[in-house]
């Protein structure tokens, strides 16, 4: 790879995950031009202005660029399921060596096209729409994240401590059903500290804070498996509703989030579902016990025992598992490892007839 061109198709701002692209490219000594003028970028631990990263603006991508799509729009929100926008992907990807980014709330309910890989988080398995091109990717954590996470080890935890950083949000089925399962196991034990993730000390609690809840999404058993419900839904609907080889009769729809990774890299366990029960795909999965604790949903009164023994008992093993987690965060998540995966993923020979986008 020459050169990176990163298309928004909007062209206001560049998305998290991408912006963490842009970080690990830049790294590696490839130059990396945008649309978007602002050089703005979303999400926490996000430096503001990507020009400091040696991003730069560039109205179309040149004749050896490798072309990212940084799709910030919600796909099931456009007309045709975004099918208009995914030809339109496809005149570029004709022309250019292409790569999709797409990070939304609704991934699990898209058919990505198969002629060019699409980069995407939420993944599962058996509860997908059976496309092989879909890569199942991180939400990762930008270079910021990473610097100031690795500044604030080493400090003093609250071994009985559990932060919880939820804000407002709709659709949380699997968030408010841990909660209200939780509540009675973690009362009793633990020390809960709500803070909200954009107040300004919030990563002072990720350094001094032994646990965070960090599951979120959405149950979702497809409507198109009962008649009533199937014969009322618009074609479109039922599209979005179909997965099929689905081996699952329940999906945890959009499990990964920033947090995972935020408190991971920082040394403070993720309290998340369990990832081989419940099918989280990733190309390389954490450790249960290692590197988060899991959930099970038929036994949380064993987890929570292993835990107030591991935070009362086992002091050294438990500095460990911090250490391990964040370790494991850095070597699996960090942009350069990020950029080096969607690089691996997306190279092939080059052609040479191009097009304006």
């Amino acid at each position: 790879m020459e050169s990176l061109y990163i298309f928004n198709t909007v062209g206001d701002r560049i998305g998290y995950l991408t912006s963490q692209l842009v970080q690990g490219a830049r790294l590696a000594g490839i130059e990396v031009a945008t649309n978007v003028e602002s050089m703005q970028c979303d999400g926490r631990f996000c430096t503001a202005d990507l020009r400091s990263a040696g991003l730069t603006y560039k109205s179309q991508p040149g004749n050896q660029d490798t072309v990212i799509i940084d799709e910030t729009r919600l796909i099931t929100k456009l007309e045709d399921l975004g099918e208009s926008g995914f030809k339109y992907y496809e005149s570029i990807s004709n022309n250019w060596k292409t790569g999709l980014i797409y990070s939304h709330d609704d991934a699990n309910f898209i058919e990505f096209p198969g002629s060019y890989p699409s980069f995407v988080p939420h993944q599962l398995h058996g509860f997908g729409k059976g496309n092989d091109r879909v890569v199942p990717v991180p939400f990762g954590f930008t270079l910021e994240g990473f610097d100031f996470a690795k500044r604030m080890r080493g400090r003093a935890r609250e071994p009985l401590s559990i932060l919880s950083n939820f804000n407002s949000s709709y659709h949380q089925s699997v968030r408010e059903a841990l909660i209200a399962a939780l509540e009675g196991y973690v009362n009793e034990t633990f020390k809960v500290v709500s803070k909200p993730a954009f107040d300004d000390d919030y990563a002072q609690q990720l350094a001094h804070t032994q646990y965070a809840f960090a599951f979120g999404g959405a149950f979702h058993w497809p409507k198109t498996d009962f008649s009533y419900f199937k014969d009322r839904l618009s074609p479109r609907d039922q599209k979005i509703d179909q997965f099929p080889g689905r081996t699952r009769l329940v999906g945890v729809t959009r499990w990964d989030s920033f947090r995972f990774w935020e408190t991971m890299a920082f040394g403070c366990l993720p309290i998340q579902l369990d990832f081989e029960k419940y099918g989280f795909k990733l190309s390389q999965n954490p450790r249960k016990w290692e590197h988060y604790i899991p959930l099970d949903l038929l036994d949380m009164k064993e987890t929570f025992e292993r835990l107030v023994e591991l935070s009362l008992d086992q002091p050294k093993r438990l500095s460990e598992m911090s250490s391990e987690a964040a370790e494991w965060a850095l070597s699996f998540a960090h942009p350069s490892e990020l950029f080096s995966f969607v690089r691996d993923q997306i190279e092939s020979p080059l052609k040479t007839v191009h097009h304006a986008i």
